[in-house]
């Protein structure tokens, strides 16, 4: 079930034979035998080969890396309550299994050893000559062979026609390669790492086989250094083989069979490379049977590449020649901290860099390619502790970790780059410790421990320690939003490098207004801390500044800084000079409302302007510790707590726990601002600064306005004040009350249509569409031309009072008993706008149900549900109507005047139809990118369509100049 490119992989890969494939030019599913026992003449054989091994797939993204071993590709069978095993490509029993069908796409399957795959959790030891021991073993669920109930144990083969195939054992999961190289684990089937390939196997005759082994990458080696690999070639029969080396860079390269390594299975051959250039490196590594042309020859693949730099001057193990750095975990660079060398035998450890230690100056001492040693500058250098009981890859760095050792004890190392950047790692080419060799690695910035390659906490960086520098944790420095009139500081720690006693002058330069300073402006030489503090004194406001460093003959470091205000505290009201805000709940995009005198406070979709506005709009009076919130109708804020502790208002017999209500004037319970986290406001009520109430804590309430419900406003306890339902901002009724609605409405002689289309359907265009008389609206992807008319929709009305209705006259009505909105034949709903620009809802006035709000059903059909989801905000699209060919514009305007419509505008071109033919009946405006306008405003060229009375349009050009 193989895709043709996963085919030519197979051929490259180390297949036994050739995967079949159908007419298209997928794997097939592999044949089925007869029946679990022994049928020599009808059974079909198979290798079950594991892509991620053979390939060296890395996670989901399908490029190799160096952690799977390509030898090690094949289902083993070691026998009765041994550990299904990965091995190399072999014809062995073991590796060879037949599917026999348990009917239903169900299989059993048997090894040539005649037993089957069994499962045990949390069970089987690692080590590869070991039999599973519950318990005893790493922890992992793992997969054996068993010979009992070989018929009880059924499989099933995952994506029969995806890029890969699976297996999975009925009722515990999928088989998938664990995370070292040796068995497997629960997993997939359908993830990278149990994707496999079913690969024929060949009769066992006495015919001569050669397996095709891997591609050998060199990587990065040094210009005139030899590195050598070795290569397994297996096969079946084998004799004599012939090794030639051709393609541009075959002089670099050598090839040679390993003595004694030969065998009638496999043979060993040894690859040396010897760059000499700085470049990439290509060869072609030819292997056949020699004197055998029967049996296809196999092509490996060379290459490497030393077209590099290495980040460090290399040093002699003397004094004569010595080269010194910092060396420093990527990943640690934002802290300033170095590895430390802190005493022998103690772990090496990540400190604050110190110009003034030389515990945390290292050279790299090269003994050879792959053979470097880290030496510390107060004498010890770096080796590999380890404590053979504890296994794995990921060792606690308490038991296994890189310490300091006395010269002459240290382990070697060799450079890795990491992934496609300039930066390296280095590898223990020394340590046995485990199967794979440990990387250099940054253990939550304490430690030094080991991991595997291309892992981020292995990224190094080395700082010359020779050279004068300016070392800073971070590049820019934002503080993020900041409550106006507040502060916040932020510390960088500074170093600086070979400067001498040379203080670190530091300096800020403004662009615009200053809201940053520095708590000194003189540095210790070396290093110090220095505190950054951002104070905006004015509201909505971004800030941007840089911040200077200079020491001796060091380059000068500037890092911009940057910032922005918060909102600001809403204007106090007087009796004499009054401000009115909308109070919106962030996380909901919902406002307050005021329900009337003793009435619990909701909050709802924002209204525009018209009937309902005034009940959102209030105004605060007092201080911002010590405040009261009115409504527009006089009341104001309060709060009920109707449990079993003392009532504050105990007439309120609602019945519902720490409600906000509305009373009357004089009577309100006093609030104060309490900044939030993103740098808006909270409002909290002072009475839960001076009463206590037990059950604010364990029953969840608290002092803070919150959304508690779908429509009602309570209070909770938000010790942190982190809470999104806190989060308000506030908005001067003025900039409410002046918003239009987002659509131009109809009438009958002035139409404008537009598709409608919920927010979070804007991915994939979905809009609302109409399925015909009395059917449920339905959402797909906007159409084109004539198709389109079905999802064109006009609005009818005024913003507090409309209609929607559909090109055929359909309009839109809710249908409480399903839940849907339908484009009904009867009669439709009124509806009316709602929200806040870029947060526009259709609240449902008639036919309402409760008075809910068109929402989004899942990208399907239109359904109500609260004022607030995110499935009930609506984009309105205008339908762009044919734009005419444009013409450069010929006007009779002298400037002087105007020729034509007498506003500022020109006739541009010649009327299509005489005005004789009819009588105008309407008139409708397009700009040139053929959106509808209620008439010119701005200068331009615009498009001026006249309808007759006889039916007939006539299209006109028209020049308008605002004057």
């Amino acid at each position: 079930m193989k895709k043709i490119n996963s085919l030519l992989m197979a051929l490259v890969l180390g297949c036994i034979a050739v995967p079949s494939v159908n007419a298209q030019g997928l794997q097939d599913m592999p044949a089925t035998s007869p029946s679990v026992a022994d049928d020599p003449a009808n059974d079909v054989w198979y290798h079950i080969r594991t892509e991620w091994r053979t390939w060296g797939l890395n996670g989901n993204t399908g490029v190799k890396n160096e952690h799977s071993d390509g030898n090690k590709g094949y289902y083993l069978d070691q026998g009765d309550g041994r550990l299904l095993k990965c091995v190399s490509p072999s014809n062995e029993l073991g590796t060879r299994w037949k599917f026999v069908s348990a009917g239903d796409g169900e299989y059993y399957l048997v090894s040539g050893l005649g037993n089957t795959i069994a499962y045990q959790e949390a069970a089987r030891d690692w080590s590869p000559d070991k039999t599973y021991a519950g318990g005893n073993g790493d922890g992992h669920d793992r997969y054996y062979t068993s010979a009992a109930d070989v018929e009880t144990n059924v499989f099933t083969i995952a994506n029969p026609n995806g890029a890969y195939l699976g297996l999975s054992l009925k009722g515990v999961g999928g088989i998938d390669k664990s995370n070292n190289d040796y068995f497997f684990d629960k997993y997939g089937p359908d993830a990278t790492g149990g994707a496999l390939s079913f690969v024929e196997a060949k009769s066992l005759d006495d015919a001569k086989v050669l397996y095709s082994p891997l591609d050998v990458p060199f990587a990065d080696v040094a210009n005139n250094v030899t590195s050598t690999k070795e290569l397994v070639i297996n096969g079946e029969n084998l004799t004599t083989l012939k090794l030639e080396l051709s393609g541009p860079d075959a002089d670099a390269f050598t090839a040679t069979s390993k003595a004694g390594a030969l065998s009638t299975k496999n043979d060993t051959v040894v690859i040396t490379y010897r760059p000499t250039t700085p470049k990439a490196y290509e060869a072609v590594l030819t292997i056949s049977i020699d004197g055998d042309a029967t049996v296809p020859p196999v092509t490996v693949n060379l290459t490497g590449n030393s077209d590099f730099t290495l980040p460090v001057i290399t040093s002699s193990a003397s004094t004569a020649d010595e080269h010194w750095y910092y060396i420093q975990f990527y990943r640690r660079a934002n802290t300033n901290k170095v590895l430390t060398s802190i005493a022998q035998n103690d772990t090496i450890e990540q400190h604050l860099l110190d110009p003034t230690a030389d515990n945390q100056r290292w050279k790299i001492v090269e003994e050879g390619w792959d053979g470097y040693h880290l030496v510390n500058e107060n004498g010890l250098e770096v080796r590999y502790s380890f404590t053979a009981a504890v296994t794995g890859e990921n060792p606690s760095p308490e038991i296994n970790r890189y310490v300091a050792m006395p010269l002459g004890f240290g382990d070697k190392f060799g450079w890795v780059r990491y992934n496609d950047t300039e930066d390296w790692q280095l590898k223990n080419t020394t340590t046995s410790a485990a199967t794979t060799k440990l990387y250099l690695n940054d253990s939550g910035g304490l430690k030094l421990a080991g991991y595997n390659t291309n892992d981020a906490g292995n990224r190094l960086t080395f700082i010359d320690a020779s050279a004068p520098k300016i070392v800073t944790p971070v590049e820019t420095v934002d503080f993020g939003k900041v409550w106006q009139d507040k502060d916040s500081t932020i510390t960088v720690q500074v170093a600086a490098i070979a400067t001498g006693k040379s203080g670190i002058a530091a300096k800020i330069t403004w662009a615009g207004t200053q809201a940053f300073s520095l708590e000194k402006n003189s540095l210790k030489a070396g290093g110090d801390s220095l505190v950054i503090k951002f104070e905006p004194a004015e509201a909505n406001k971004e800030y941007k500044a840089t911040l200077h460093l200079t020491s001796g003959t060091a380059e000068e470091v500037t890092i911009p800084l940057t910032g922005s205000s918060s909102m600001g505290l809403p204007s106090f009201s007087t009796d004499t000079d009054e401000h009115w805000y909308v109070i919106t709940f962030k996380g909901k995009g919902t406002v307050i409302a005021d329900k009337g005198l003793d009435a619990k406070v909701e909050h709802e979709a924002a209204i525009p302007s018209g009937a309902g506005a005034d009940e959102q709009l209030w105004k605060f009076v007092g201080t911002s510790d010590n405040l009261k919130v009115v409504s527009k109708a006089g009341t104001e804020l309060s709060f009920i707590w109707n449990a079993e502790e003392t009532y504050i208002d105990p007439d309120f017999t609602e019945g519902d726990e720490l409600r906000v209500i509305t009373v009357a004037a004089g009577t309100g319970r006093p609030l104060y601002f309490n900044a939030h986290p993103d740098a808006n406001w909270t409002l909290g009520f002072k009475a839960y600064e001076d009463t206590t109430f037990s059950k604010c804590s364990d029953g969840g309430f608290g002092g803070y306005l919150n959304a508690i419900s779908a429509t009602e406003v309570g209070l909770y306890m938000d010790y942190d004040n982190k809470s999104a339902s806190n989060n308000l901002v506030f908005t001067p009724a003025e900039n409410v009350s002046t918003l239009i609605a987002p659509v131009t409405f109809s009438t009958d002689t002035d139409e404008t249509w537009y598709y409608m289309q919920f927010t979070r359907r804007a991915g994939d265009k979905k809009v609302v569409t109409n399925d015909g008389a009395d059917k449920p609206l339905t959402q797909v992807a906007q159409k084109e031309g004539a198709d389109a008319l079905v999802q064109q929709w006009k609005f009818v009305g005024t913003t507090a009072d409309f209609e929607i209705v559909a090109r055929d006259g359909n309009k839109f009505r809710y249908v409480s008993a399903s839940d849907k909105v339908i484009a009904s034949t009867t009669g439709g709903g009124t509806f009316k706008f709602v929200g806040l620009p870029g947060n526009w809802q259709i609240k449902m006035e008639t036919n309402n149900d409760g008075g809910n709000h068109l929402n989004d059903y899942q990208g399907n059909t239109v359904c109500s549900y609260d004022a607030g989801d995110g499935g009930a905000w609506l984009n309105f699209i205008p339908v762009i109507a044919p734009t005419p060919p444009v013409e450069e514009p010929e006007t009779n305007d002298d400037g002087g005047g105007n020729d034509g419509e007498g506003d500022g505008t020109s006739i541009v071109d010649t009327p299509s139809d005489d005005v004789s033919e009819g009588t105008v009946v309407s008139t409708q405006y397009y700009n040139l990118q053929g959106i509808r306008v209620s008439k010119p405003v701005t200068s331009g060229i615009y498009i001026k369509r006249d309808v007759l009375d006889t039916g007939k349009v006539r299209t006109t050009k028209i020049l308008h100049i605002q004057r």
